[in-house]
C-alpha cells in the first residue's frame, strides 16, 4: 500500500489533495479580493461570475503539471485584479 493514497477514501494521493487545497485557497482569495468593492457594485458581481466561470472551465483538468501551471498563473491574475480593485477604490 502506498503512503500517498488511502484505499476506500476516494483514492486521492497526497499530491492531489495538496493541489486541490491550493486551488480552493486561490478561489477563496479571488472572492475575498472582490469584497473590497461594495456589495451592490455591478463590477463586483461581474468579477465573481467571471471567477466562477474560469474555475468551472478548468475543473476537468487532471494533469498535475497543468494544475500547477494554472495555479501559478491564477496567483499572477489575482495580484493584477487586486491592484485594479485598489486603484478603482482609491485604497
Amino acid at each position: 500500500m502506498a503512503i500517498s493514497s488511502l484505499p476506500g477514501k476516494g483514492g486521492f494521493s497526497i499530491k492531489t489533495f495538496i493541489l486541490r487545497s491550493q486551488v480552493r485557497a486561490l478561489y477563496r482569495a479571488f472572492l475575498r479580493a472582490t469584497h473590497a468593492l461594495p456589495p451592490s457594485d455591478p463590477t463586483r458581481i461581474e468579477l465573481q461570475a467571471q471567477i466562477r466561470t474560469q474555475f468551472d472551465a478548468n475543473s476537468h483538468v487532471a494533469d498535475e503539471g497543468t494544475i500547477k501551471y494554472l495555479v501559478s498563473e491564477g496567483y499572477k491574475q489575482l495580484k493584477q485584479m487586486q491592484q485594479m480593485i485598489k486603484s478603482a477604490t482609491g485604497s
